[in-house]
């Protein structure tokens, strides 16, 4: 087997006990059944095997897998982080993952941040000397709600009440400066407490776990705001402040409002804005952009309205190019032939709020406004072109030819062409030229261009010695990608001309595989890596070499035949799906024997199946044509 560590945890987990914890699973024979989470449906077409501790969407979404897929698809999580999730639910240690004692030092930081939290929590509830921090807590109305889900808490005024606090826990000094609690004194006689006499904000990753701490001095001094410095755990530039508690809300509405201050975020939470984040009250960084790719298409920046407000923005939109999903479109250029550009697929927002006002400010003064305000968010491309051409002389050639120059490429990113047209006609009103002009302007651009050759990205694996291994057909296909990773297009394609969806995620039922093949397919997309060979599990990087040593013997085929090759197998793989869907649903009919809505449901299911493994036959037969 690929990895130990996954089968471990499927040895442990049951599938139906995972799942029973997000959706309602009902008995239905040998098996269980319930509405799919991943669809709307009004009766049941997701159902559970406990035999092969498999489940299968027979409805809208036509996909399946182990526990890993579910909890990858269900949690918007990579196979790292899903790994992580069961590990601890199963109760199995990710060691190999990092050397034992990496391992143990990290836990023994988290358990650190997390008592400091609770610690905090305490003092802010019940100690003598946090009641102006209690009242500061009322007067900037605070409720014991938000605080809880927060776990906004009380340093209190002293240079060592948190360490007498955590040593009495048997944490030790050296563990408290690690985790960035206590600071070496100049002169290297001893340590103090770094946050004393501050409102405490415990800032969570993205699962949740508390890696850092920001501070709020609630008396005279400075700064007014202290964050943990950089520790193993905490790295400000790639945390967002209030993620955890938000992903929900974010996957539910299609959208996030990214604000400066923690206040700012727990004003929003208070009155039910659940979607909005933190940005720590610094510009946007690449790495908190990229980890937002995964949670919504829509990104709206909520930043101050004064003029260092909007400057920030337009930093935050610098990164934000560079960083969100975008996606390869082939352009015709008015020379008849192809190039392919670059365009966003992420719609990204700014949100105006009135002078002098905050978000804290304006919600708590305008709860109800603030949907209005949040739909009235401008795209960026509307900010950007006025922000651009703010100082520039309109009236001047000069002016003009720079205008363009710096708004062209945000148009260009577009990917949606009636959208850039309607830019383009924009910006010939603003610069009074003829629109014709700016598209042939466009279109002179010199295109992007893409190897063909195998990518510089992929990287170089010690495979070993060869050995003879046999493999799944999906198996097959991922290990094919990982040496010829740039066939993608063509595999796409070929499939499309046979009315079959392109290659996804979902065609690979094993967890190890899809992360693989998600892999891929970021390297031929031109993406930021989700993960890389440096933080690849163990599971995934064994699973690739050894899909490498398995393939790495055969004879090389010309590029026809190897195409035809894997989109055949691809096809059998389909095809063998559709045939196994079929025989369980006729099992769940024969365990269904009344004229109920689910019996009714499941012929419906059957037949749309059936449908689906005539169009991959004929699509085989076509090809042995």
């Amino acid at each position: 087997m690929a990895s130990s560590i996954v089968d471990e945890i499927k040895e442990r987990l049951d599938i139906v006990d995972v799942l029973g914890e997000y959706i309602n699973l009902q008995k239905a024979g040998h098996n269980y059944k319930a509405l799919c989470p991943f669809h709307n449906e009004k009766t049941p077409s997701f159902v559970v095997f406990p035999d092969t501790q498999t489940w299968h969407c027979f409805g809208a979404c036509q996909t399946g897998g182990d526990i890993f897929t579910f909890v990858m698809k269900k949690e918007n999580l990579d196979f790292r982080e899903a790994l992580q999730l069961l590990a601890r639910k199963a109760g199995v240690s990710l060691h190999a993952t990092e050397s034992k004692p990496d391992a143990d030092r990290l836990d023994r930081l988290r358990k650190l941040n997390a008592a400091a939290a609770a610690y905090f929590r305490e003092t802010l509830q019940r100690h003598p000397e946090a009641e102006a921090a209690r009242q500061y807590a009322v007067k900037r109305h605070l409720d014991r709600d938000i605080c809880d889900l927060f776990q906004i808490g009380y340093a209190l005024e002293s240079w060592d009440a948190l360490e007498k606090a955590m040593i009495s826990l048997s944490f030790s000094r050296e563990e408290l400066v690690e985790a960035g609690l206590s600071r070496i004194r100049d002169d290297g006689s001893g340590q103090y407490d770094r946050f004393r006499g501050r409102l405490m904000f415990p800032i969570s990753d993205k699962q949740g776990r508390i890696v850092g701490f920001g501070g709020r001095l609630l008396g005279p001094g400075q700064p007014k705001y202290l964050n943990t410095p950089q520790t193993p755990l905490f790295d400000k530039s790639s945390i967002l402040y209030g993620l955890a508690q938000a992903r929900r809300a974010i996957r539910e509405q299609g959208h996030v409002v990214i604000v400066e201050g923690y206040m700012d975020v727990l004003a929003a939470h208070q009155f039910g804005y659940h979607n909005v984040i933190g940005s720590m009250g610094t510009a946007l960084t690449d790495a908190q952009l990229r980890q937002l790719k995964r949670e919504a298409e829509n990104v709206i920046l909520a930043l101050d309205a004064d003029i260092a407000g909007q400057q920030a923005t337009l930093r935050g939109l610098e990164v934000a190019r560079g960083a969100l999903a975008r996606e390869t479109i082939p352009v015709l250029t008015t020379g008849g032939l192809i190039r392919f550009e670059e365009r966003l697929q992420s719609n990204i927002f700014i949100l105006h709020l009135p002078e002098g006002k905050d978000p804290d400010e304006f919600i708590r003064s305008h709860p109800d406004q603030w949907p209005a305000v949040v739909a009235q968010a401008v795209p960026i491309i509307d900010f950007y072109m006025r922000q651009a051409v703010a100082e520039l002389d309109l009236a001047t050639a000069t002016g003009k030819a720079e205008a363009v120059k710096r708004i062209e490429p945000v148009i260009r990113e577009l990917s949606d062409n009636i959208k850039r047209y309607h830019y383009v006609q924009k910006l010939s009103r603003l610069l009074q030229v003829d629109e014709r002009y700016l598209m042939e302007q466009f279109a002179a651009k010199a295109p992007r261009r893409r190897s063909s050759h195998r990518s510089s990205h992929m990287p170089t694996v010690p495979t070993g010695k060869l050995e003879v291994i046999q493999l799944t057909r999906e198996e097959y296909i991922v290990a094919q990608l990982i040496h010829y990773p740039t066939m993608m297009s063509d595999i796409n394609t070929t499939l499309a001309s046979l009315n079959q969806p392109s290659l996804r995620e979902d065609d690979c039922e094993n967890a190890t595989n899809r992360a693989l093949l998600q892999w891929v397919m970021q390297l031929t997309q031109g993406e930021e890596f989700t993960f890389t060979l440096d933080n690849m599990t163990p599971a995934v990087r064994e699973q690739q070499i050894r899909l490498l040593n398995g393939t790495g013997g055969q004879p090389e085929l010309p590029y026809d035949e190897r195409l035809a090759d894997i989109v055949d197998v691809i096809l059998h793989m389909r095809l063998e799906r559709t045939q196994e869907a079929l025989r369980q649903i006729n099992q769940l009919l024969k365990e269904d024997h009344s004229d109920s809505v689910d019996a009714k449901q499941y012929l419906t299911l059957y037949k749309r199946h059936a449908s689906d493994s005539y169009n991959l036959q004929q699509a085989l037969k076509r090809r042995t044509i």
